[in-house]
């Protein structure tokens, strides 16, 4: 689908979220009783150590920047936000933690969590023990395909971040590489996490439907240490496009082992993941540049396309004092905000059913949020108005390219890992 359609609906300029849905402070709740002063506390679970800890970080911190606007700006009906943490580094700890906090009455509502297999876990319990969960980035549609009316998806699924990809070859692409888009040879290099494997699984389908049939896909192990006899398979066949779903380590091992092999990909689009964070650029310099990045929001895009996203990052700056490692935390800060609004709709109350109520009724245009997109629930709890946008590494930055209206620059044609 043509997303520049949905970029002309939007009247909200630079109101982005904040004041879609607020009402005052003095509201009572629907039994006509003032609402209860204490915290509204939320679960927060983010994986602060282990492999994802970097991306947990930078997840977590787009999150806590909503809340902290929030609450310097009046919280939810008088009553500020409270956040109470839980490091999830692996599955097991994300069901124990979601476990812990849902069985001791801290939290009704969660959020996170960056890995779709911790957000899988995670939502699980929620679901089943009578609360809410709102996944603000991870991409798998098993999230919200599992028949839970309380939990909920913010972003794109692997599905629609193809759905892209494939837009972007159409559009541009095609034309660059130097042959029609049905003649295009392509193949997916993913790691074969519930993330990675949702790529794997989506690709031939989106491709068959706009008539690519070379099409396959490379599955690895993302705690391998030698992506080898995966760059020789490109090489014995060599690919007129890679598509890619990487971490970080086997993202950065795979350009420095494309670059040490001499292998030539004319074009190389990662999806979420390695390509769009900060140190896959600082980390290989020159060899990144012409890598495209598909992810569900970019840092640098055009304010027109993302109205708040300039507000979003002097926050970043004045909390951090840094721009943001990777887009994760636009996601986050805006899925949260979102959250806030739907819970001041719910008259500040966490009970699933007047949450889910409040949710299916939000309704904000795309090019009404920091990320670009906007948000509408469907039945399943999928952001319908979710979609993805695509940058480019240049000189040592990603700036968005894709599609037209969020673009700060035009894309050019860059073969990467040679530089």
């Amino acid at each position: 689908m043509d997303r520049r359609g949905f970029i002309k609906l939007t009247g909200l300029g630079g109101l982005g979220l904040f004041g879609i849905m607020t009402t005052s402070s003095c509201s009572k709740d629907s039994s006509g009783t003032s609402p209860s002063k204490g915290p509204i506390r939320i679960g927060a679970f983010y994986p602060m150590s282990g492999s994802f800890a970097l991306m947990g970080e930078e997840s977590w911190r787009g999150a806590n920047l909503a809340m902290k606007r929030r609450n310097e700006t009046g919280g939810i009906r008088g009553r500020k936000v409270e956040y109470v943490r839980a490091d999830i580094p692996d599955v097991s700890a994300a069901t124990s933690e979601a476990r812990r906090l849902m069985t001791n009455g801290q939290v009704r509502i969660g959020i996170g969590t960056y890995s779709s297999a911790l957000s899988l876990a995670a939502s699980e319990v929620f679901a089943r023990s009578g609360g809410s969960y709102f996944e603000l980035n991870a991409v798998t549609n098993q999230i919200t395909n599992r028949g839970y009316e309380s939990v909920y998806k913010f972003v794109v699924d692997s599905e629609q971040f193809l759905d892209t990809t494939f837009d972007f070859l159409a559009g541009w692409g095609a034309k660059a590489v130097g042959k029609p888009l049905p003649d295009l040879k392509i193949r997916v290099v993913h790691e074969d996490s519930a993330a990675g494997s949702s790529i794997g699984r989506f690709a031939t389908t989106v491709a068959n439907s706009r008539g690519v049939k070379n099409i396959a896909a490379l599955p690895y192990s993302a705690q391998l240490t030698d992506l080898t006899s995966i760059i020789l398979r490109l090489r014995a066949d060599p690919p007129d496009v890679v598509i890619a779903s990487s971490y970080a380590q086997d993202g950065v091992l795979f350009a420095r082992q494309v670059k040490e092999n001499g292998l030539k990909i004319p074009l190389f689009a990662g999806i979420g993941g390695a390509h769009g964070q900060r140190s896959f650029g600082k980390v290989l310099g020159p060899v990144a540049d012409g890598v495209f990045s598909v992810a569900n929001a970019q840092a640098l895009s055009n304010p027109k396309f993302a109205p708040g996203l300039d507000d979003f990052l002097k926050l970043y700056k004045a909390e951090y004092n840094d721009v943001p490692f990777a887009a994760e935390s636009v996601d986050h800060y805006v899925g949260a905000s979102a959250l806030f609004d739907i819970i001041d709709a719910a008259n500040g109350n966490d009970d699933p059913k007047e949450i889910r109520k409040a949710a299916l009724q939000l309704d904000i245009p795309a090019g009404g949020t920091a990320a670009g997109w906007g948000i509408k629930f469907d039945e399943r709890g999928h952001n319908t108005r979710a979609f993805a946008t695509i940058g480019q590494w240049d000189n040592g930055e990603l700036k968005a390219v894709w599609p037209r209206e969020a673009a700060l620059v035009d894309p050019k044609f860059i073969i990467p890992f040679t530089g």
